[in-house]
């Protein structure tokens, strides 16, 4: 039963939000002013303003929402779209371009109060229908253009096509970029939706809401929940919303690509390596993403003489003059979000922002994940700009990548770059390349020995371009993928068409082919092909920029302790491989009662067996649906006990978690092996995911 302070949220809701509109229309007659005519020359205004200034500081114009949402207005003749998802029912906007929208959709509950710095949790339900017209708060941030802000910010939006005709659509989901500072989910994706795609934007924590870590907050940590990435925790869960809720708006469950620029980028990378995202998405598109050097903080332990996130915790503590509290949790709790978002100078700022391994939702540094074949395997295209270095004059060169490495290779280097080693242009282009080519080239790469197609691209193309551009800028090819050009010329909507099409090919049918769109060879070893948006045409490209990225490499692989891996050779195991025998005994134990679980259709018994934090990022309603599928392929195949045999146990991430090789013989014949990987959890084996 829903209670009274929950019926009280709708009608405060509605009204402040008819409130606003009410406002926007008075202004409009005040000044007999047309409303569409008022919304599109206001934004277009701040476009133009925006993207000049930002283009005379060499930055891309990332604020794709300022020119994407002029235009379409809400189609009065139609009645408004309503969709029952599992908290409630929704009224949506029906546009008259025939397109669906649904904005500030909460995917968990408010993240406040005792639930700062906790793993997401699940969205309160309401009663009657709840208005989605307008977007939900965004992450406490500095300069978004006075944007509601708020710690109340887990919101999602959604575009899809109203004809249900052609359903289930294919969905892409956009992870904003921003540095991990600043950023949201206010985009608009209706031209994704025109052209039949669901599209799905969101928020996440920001800042110090997202990255942060105390030795007193962990004492008080449910033990079923990770430590730290809440920013990442969060992106898992709007990522379990869409596998729950997305048919409801015509989308297709199994078709998910994720896609996102600069942090979003690296949030993809950081997906593709999280083992609780794993079945989440089915594409991954990661657009000047960070994620193929390392070695990364770690959460409690110091690696590679970098402090760890629960140290840099208790430093801020300190600042903040709660570390002598008796209760130094609550006390963090305690501290208004406007002070706790706040980015000073001191050491509790400048490192305090950093993606950690944390043992659960990132077992080990990215790179490594990759070379060990333990990523995500779905189709994966990567890729970067030809001057991504413009960003350094907004975030500095740090020591992470190797910048001493580098300098090391700099006379070798300059001649790739037409560059003098003593030119300053030149440390630009090689941040740029580092940080976003060495990453995007080496994930990729590494997904052949997953055996699972991956792409890469290199975006070259300048809009009137003059002799003095360096290239395209960070972020520079955003409005290229969504259509959101302004006054495009016919080269910018030939780029235009070519990388949009390619993008929702993409999420169509896990291959960027497809009739009318240049071809794009997927990249291989024997054939490393690269696709180059370029200014005069786009074509397919050999071996592109290697010898610059041989050196690259080399100066990044440099960077690694002793132990860790170059950058082409996998690491096999981790440093325990063999299980004590009572262990390896308790795990056979629980694979067996798994099976029988499976074998019995008892779901019940499956969810007790598997990792509960694994279950909760997933939701419960897929693991069970997970199962009962899996129960149903077993009964079918009349799969017995003795038609199972376990080969090899492996122990995996320094014992915390095992591979368990299982080998079927169905009618005689023995079947291809499969894996299952089991986590160890307080001396009890849970079931974490089958894998290949």
């Amino acid at each position: 039963m829903t209670t009274t302070h929950e019926s009280r949220l709708e009608p405060t809701f509605d009204a402040q939000q008819q409130a606003r509109i009410n406002d926007k229309n008075r202004l409009a007659d005040r000044f007999g002013l047309n409303k569409r005519w008022l919304r599109t020359s206001v934004l277009l205004v701040f476009a133009l303003g925006a993207s000049l200034l930002l283009a005379s500081l060499g930055i891309a114009t990332l604020a794709i929402f300022a020119v994407a949402s002029s235009g379409p207005q809400q189609d009065q003749n139609v009645p408004p779209p309503r969709v029952a998802i599992d908290t409630g029912e929704l009224e949506g906007l029906a546009m008259d371009n025939g397109v669906h929208v649904f904005k500030g959709i909460p995917y968990a509950a408010p993240p406040i109060g005792e639930l700062r710095w906790r793993a997401p949790q699940l969205a309160r339900k309401w009663v009657g229908v709840r208005k989605a017209i307008e977007y939900g708060s965004d992450s406490p941030q500095k300069n978004q253009w006075g944007a509601n802000q708020d710690e109340d910010c887990l919101y999602l939006n959604v575009w899809a096509p109203a004809d249900a005709s052609r359903k289930p659509y294919p969905v892409m989901v956009w992870i904003h970029g921003g540095g991990f500072i600043q950023g949201s989910g206010r985009i608009n994706g209706e031209a994704f939706a025109k052209q039949g795609v669901v599209l799905v934007s969101f928020n996440y924590r920001l800042g110090r809401l997202g990255f942060f870590a105390h030795p007193a907050l962990d004492q008080q940590r449910p033990h079923d929940e990770p430590p730290a990435n809440f920013w990442l925790q969060d992106q898992i869960a709007a990522l379990s919303w869409v596998q729950r809720n997305i048919r409801e708006f015509g989308g297709d469950p199994n078709r998910v690509t994720i896609f996102g620029v600069s942090a979003g980028g690296t949030s993809v990378n950081m997906l593709m390596a999280s083992p609780f995202a794993k079945g989440l998405f089915q594409r991954a598109i990661s657009q000047s993403g960070v994620g193929g050097f390392g070695p990364y903080r770690r959460w409690n332990i110091e690696h590679a003489g970098r402090e760890p996130l629960t140290r840099i915790g208790e430093y801020y503590a300190k600042a903040q003059g709660v570390s002598d509290k008796p209760d130094v949790a609550t006390a963090l709790r305690a501290l208004p979000w406007k002070t706790v978002s706040k980015i000073g100078s001191g050491v509790e700022d400048r490192e305090a922002f950093d993606i950690v391994v944390d043992g659960f939702t990132l077992t080990d540094d990215p790179q490594k994940v990759f070379q060990n074949g333990n990523q995500n395997t779905v189709p994966f295209i990567a890729g970067f700009n030809s001057f991504e270095g413009n960003l350094s004059l907004v975030i500095p060169w740090t020591d992470q990548p190797p910048r001493a490495e580098v300098e090391k290779r700099l006379h070798r280097l300059a001649p790739l770059y037409d560059k003098q080693p003593a030119d300053k242009r030149l440390w630009a282009e090689l941040y740029g390349d580092v940080y976003f080519g060495a990453s995007a080239q080496l994930l990729v790469r590494e997904m052949e020995r997953t055996h699972t197609p991956a792409w890469t691209y290199y975006f070259d193309y300048v809009r009137g371009r003059g002799r003095n551009a360096q290239g395209a800028g960070h972020g520079s090819e955003v409005p290229f993928v969504f259509g959101s050009v302004l006054l495009p010329s016919a080269r910018d909507r030939e780029i235009m068409d070519a990388m949009q099409g390619h993008w929702i090919q993409f999420a169509k049918a896990g291959d960027p082919n497809g009739s009318g769109l240049p071809k794009w060879p997927a990249y291989s070893s024997a054939n490393p092909m690269t696709l180059v948006y370029g200014q005069d045409r786009i074509r397919a490209e050999l071996a592109w920029l290697k010898p610059r990225f041989d050196l690259l490499f080399e100066a990044i692989s440099a960077t690694w302790p002793k132990d860790g891996p170059p950058s082409t050779v996998p690491a096999t195991t981790n440093a325990i491989k063999n299980l004590n025998p009572a262990i390896e005994n308790a795990l056979r134990d629980r694979v067996s009662a798994l099976f029988e679980a499976l074998r019995a259709g008892n779901v019940e018994k499956c969810i007790e067996l598997s990792d509960p934090a694994v279950v909760k990022s997933k939701g419960r309603d897929t693991a069970e649906k997970f199962f009962k599928s899996v129960s149903g392929l077993v009964k079918f195949a009349k799969v017995q006990s003795s038609d199972r045999t376990i080969k090899t146990i492996t122990a995996i991430e320094n014992g915390k978690a095992a591979k368990v090789e299982i080998e079927l013989t169905l009618k005689g014949k023995k079947q291809p092996p499969g894996y299952e990987v089991w986590n160890l959890i307080d001396g009890q084996w849970f079931y974490r995911e089958t894998t290949k």
